[in-house]
């Protein structure tokens, strides 16, 4: 962790001489919001429904697996859905780009992005990748048979019009010192959550909100717990028939974790609670990994996250794991996704034919 990200959950002296900043990224923040609300600025809506899963704050709190979750649900129940994403740190020669080697996509992470390379290896469909969310969706849709798009992030991408907003809270970190960047975590101020549909807490440790913001969304609040499923080797992905147990390989073993997240030690600490003798070490956030990075675990097992998984897969070891965590949505939160998209798929219908 940076000086710079310390500072934003212990409101040291940096924090200080940032606040000035932090109320100008506020104000830049609320009007722009404000300028797409009031039409000042045109949205592009999507003649399907559309779902945003983004964040308030900067860092990991466990948007890419709720997205995988929402998308294992909803092709459940019939849908067809599709992913968009900004595709943070890959480098793609033009936009937009299919995930995938069919149709000139892609299946290199350092040219998708990690995260979209990672829900289409384990989502089972369509991802496109494009900075500019209206593009994406446009280019998903003339591409794919696709009733409804997911977001990946893009909370405060508004050029995308948006049918449904999720909020996604890490409950350990919460929202810091409550400041805007750069003084601050806070991509935009807390009461934005008083505008979105449904909120998650990542963890059991229970959500701090405002009490104007509870009253407003009391039904729509859920905390939930990530659950570990289970070892995979890496490079064989989706292979939940191999998720053998691996405790008994790493007993009496020193074992190696490496995390390139937003939040490298909510993984280590899940780890120490699985594996007896544990070495960590973190890298920034989206890191593109080379084989030399891990030279230093020798020969000792691997222990990586997914995403960091989906760019060491050209050069893996046999003792190289990752481990696999799941969200299980509640029966609750299912039935008020099916009641919201009930209501949207009505809206739009009569906006086509009305």
């Amino acid at each position: 962790m940076t000086l710079l990200e310390r500072s934003w959950y212990r409101n040291g002296w940096l924090t200080f001489f940032l606040k000035p900043l932090s109320f100008l990224f506020k104000k830049i923040a609320e009007k722009r919001r404000n300028d797409f609300l009031n039409n000042d600025r045109k949205s592009w809506d999507a003649p399907v429904p559309v779902i945003v899963v983004g964040n308030i704050t900067v860092g990991g709190t466990g948007k890419t697996p709720l997205v995988k979750a929402l998308i294992t649900y909803l092709k459940a129940v019939g849908y067809k859905p599709g992913i968009i994403s900004r595709g943070y740190g890959g480098k793609a020669p033009q936009y937009p780009i299919i995930v995938g080697e069919s149709d000139g996509g892609s299946e290199d992470a350092g040219i998708v992005g990690d995260e979209p390379l990672l829900l289409f290896r384990e989502c089972h469909c369509p991802v496109v990748v494009d900075p500019n969310r209206p593009n994406a969706a446009k280019h998903l849709l003339s591409s794919f048979d696709c009733d409804l798009i997911i977001s990946d992030d893009g909370l405060q991408h508004y050029a995308l019009a948006r049918d449904l907003e999720i909020a996604v809270i890490d409950t350990a970190r919460q929202f810091g010192n409550g400041l805007c960047l750069p003084a601050g975590p806070l991509r935009e101020p807390i009461d934005r959550l008083m505008g979105v549909d449904i909120i998650i807490g990542n963890g059991s440790k229970g959500l701090d909100l405002p009490p104007q913001l509870v009253e407003c969304l009391r039904e729509k609040i859920f905390t939930l717990d990530l659950t570990a499923t289970g070892f995979i080797k890496v490079g064989e992905f989706n292979s939940k028939d191999k998720k053998l147990e691996a405790l008994k390989y790493f007993q009496g073993s020193e074992v190696v974790a490496v995390a390139g997240i937003g939040n490298p030690q909510r993984f280590f600490n899940t780890l120490k609670g699985l594996v007896e003798k544990l070495v960590s070490r973190s890298f920034t956030d989206h890191h593109q990994y080379k084989e030399q990075d891990l030279a230093f675990a020798n020969k000792r097992p691997v222990i990586m996250t997914s995403k960091d998984a989906v760019k060491c897969s050209a050069f893996s070891k046999d003792t190289w794991w990752y481990l696999d965590v799941e969200f299980d949505l509640p029966h609750e939160l299912k039935a008020l996704l099916q009641d919201k998209l009930s209501l949207v798929k009505l809206s739009k219908k009569e906006q086509t034919y009305g």
